[in-house]
């Protein structure tokens, strides 16, 4: 009777809560579809179907709600449907990617896969808009073709600071003052750009080896190049110290005086540059037991962030070629 209705609701209500909870314990939704109505002389005829796709969608619309706000999911929230299992598997590495900062998986294989999974069933997808609007907002941060590997950097700290992410925020921050520094280095001659090309056709080389030696991956990386860029440009007297074999090798080249002193004298120097290059607030982050406080985290990272577009996007102070005090 209409006194009753609201318990159909209330049941419904109740079996999206379990579904999330409890996958495997609710095996069918039956809902008797009316086909032909039952009136004066006239047979109704029904269909038996079963709704619990429903709920595959009511938990789906979680899932992709939360992993647009904060690039998350829930691994204890399942699917029956086999064609939305891609789809969360996509989104389960995006995220151990993104909380791990594998940015190299995560350029080239993770974000465009989860693309991919994403266009195969979006146009018959009842959340069709919430996939669209995962699409255009990823592909304006991680779409990374056509931009230097510091400015994607640069806007995912953005991101990643605004949804408090803070650690993966500053540590990609500081990564982008590497990458801004050799990608500055890269420009002023073709000799110094291709030995460049040379370590990151190896580094690519090596990450994407089935079978990789533990030695390789520590040394043969982005992280190290970067840093030696901070230190051929921070420090006076550049040296190469030859004490890992592995590292040696790879930077062998850069240790020549002539490379070295043709990158100082064309890129310039500027104080307030280093100290901005040397400031780690990465490591204050990382190490609990630090003795310096922290007053306001977020701030501190803006701050970073805003020295960063000043120095490296704004005023690309290493094109500049004269010697500042």
């Amino acid at each position: 009777t209409h006194g009753f209705r609201h318990l159909p609701i209330l049941a419904t209500i109740s079996l999206i809560m379990q579904n999330i909870k409890s996958f495997n314990k609710i095996e069918k939704i039956l809902f008797a579809k009316e086909l032909t109505k039952a009136e004066k002389g006239v047979k109704g005829e029904y269909e038996i179907i079963d709704l619990k796709e429903y709920l595959d969608l009511a938990n789906l619309s979680f899932i992709i709600t939360n992993f647009k706000d904060n690039y998350t999911i829930s691994e204890n929230i399942k699917v029956e449907e086999n064609k939305y299992k891609p789809l969360l598997e996509s989104f389960s590495k995006f995220s151990k990617d993104i909380m791990a900062l594998s940015m190299n998986n995560l350029f080239t294989n993770t974000y465009p896969n989860l693309m991919m999974n994403i266009q195969a069933i979006k146009n018959d997808f009842l959340l069709k808009d919430e996939l669209e609007a995962i699409e255009n907002s990823f592909s304006k941060i991680f779409d990374y073709r056509g931009k230097k590997r510091y400015i994607t950097y640069f806007e995912l700290s953005k991101e990643l600071k605004e949804k408090d992410y803070l650690l993966q925020s500053i540590s990609l921050l500081s990564e982008a003052k590497g990458f801004y520094i050799k990608s500055s280095m890269k420009k002023i001659s073709p000799e110094i750009g291709n030995y460049f090309e040379e370590i990151e056709e190896k580094i690519i080389e090596i990450a994407n080896k089935t079978e990789r030696l533990e030695e390789e991956e520590q040394y043969y990386n982005y992280y190290q190049l970067n840093q030696e860029c901070k230190k051929i440009y921070s420090t006076k007297k550049y040296h190469l110290y030859q004490k890992n074999r592995a590292i040696y090798q790879t930077f062998k080249l850069i240790k020549s005086k002539e490379i070295i002193k043709n990158i100082k004298d064309n890129i310039g120097f500027n104080m307030s540059f280093k100290n901005f290059i040397w400031y780690d607030l990465r490591n204050k982050l990382v190490h609990a037991n630090s003795l310096e406080n922290i007053r306001n985290v977020k701030e501190s990272i803006n701050n970073d962030i805003k020295n960063f577009e000043k120095f490296c996007i704004t005023n690309d102070i290493l094109s500049q070629t004269q010697q500042n005090p």
